[in-house]
């Protein structure tokens, strides 16, 4: 009998996510075949079988005081490596990498850094006007430069295309809208009263006063956020990670959100017209 090993933070929280949205068929370190190596995860969805190597990010070195040159890409990439060493024989599935920040101060998980991360550092060009041995002003655009683990920078060639997309993993705290609603209508109160807007700090001093005579019920969830890879030889399937607090990410002219869950669209509509 072989000993199962303890679950990764990362690896718990994954399972979280998969059973509050209701994903249920699902193996832990799966024997595929004859493949020696085991994906952290096999899912099946809408007739598929779908892989994940589930990741997590940690603190590599204490956190420096002051300003300080990161590179905000390496861990991602660095965890990309190991996703792709992993999936290397098993590609004729659809293969994600799930990834967690537990503490590394230096890595960004932003759509567009994670975009960045596979398609190498964000940067400019210019064109260059070889006759007047000068730069050309107003041909200024952004672009993709070296570093990318999805594209070869010298050729554009394609790269671990088994990889159909890069899933970040996160906990989101889900304000109360009740108690948000309650500081509104306060704050309305009392610029009735006063004929005057309040200041940003009075608000302020209304919300910690709230907080006496209204229970402030918030909650912390499991979410992804999905950033395609653009040149997947197998696209992460549609449909798939559609939580109420889910986002997806593809790139076509440019990086779009192509999804947004219901209630992840209500918490930004109310901070929006928030006071």
């Amino acid at each position: 009998m072989v000993e199962s090993k303890a679950k990764t933070v990362s690896e718990s929280l994954f399972e979280e996510y998969l059973c509050s949205n209701g994903y249920r068929d699902w193996d832990y370190e799966p024997k595929i075949g004859n493949q020696p190596k085991r994906p952290d995860y096999l899912l099946r969805y809408g007739g598929v079988e779908l892989l994940f190597e589930v990741k997590e990010l940690r603190e590599k070195s204490p956190r420096p005081h002051g300003a300080v040159h990161i590179n905000p890409y390496r861990s991602l990439r660095s965890k990309i490596e190991e996703a792709r060493v992993k999936f290397r024989r098993l590609k004729d599935h659809c293969c994600s990498l799930v990834v967690y920040n537990i503490d590394d101060w230096e890595a960004r998980l932003d759509p567009d850094l994670v975009l960045a991360a596979m398609l190498g550092n964000f940067g400019f060009s210019m064109d260059f006007d070889a006759s007047a041995g000068r730069l050309v002003p107003g041909t200024e655009r952004n672009t993709f430069l070296d570093g990318g683990k999805m594209i070869r920078y010298k050729t554009g060639d394609p790269q671990n295309t088994t990889i159909s997309a890069i899933v970040v993993l996160e906990g989101y705290r889900v304000p109360d809208f009740e108690f948000d609603n309650a500081v509104r209508q306060e704050i309305l109160r009392r610029e009735r009263s006063i004929q005057e807007t309040l200041s940003g700090d009075e608000r302020l001093e209304v919300r910690f006063d709230m907080y006496s005579i209204h229970p402030l019920r918030t909650r912390e969830a499991p979410r992804v956020r999905v950033v395609e890879n653009p040149v997947a030889r197998i696209p992460f399937p549609e449909g798939l990670f559609h939580g109420e607090l889910d986002e997806h990410w593809q790139l076509s002219s440019c990086l779009e959100r192509t999804f947004a869950g219901d209630l992840l669209q209500d918490i930004e509509q109310a901070e929006e017209g928030g006071p």
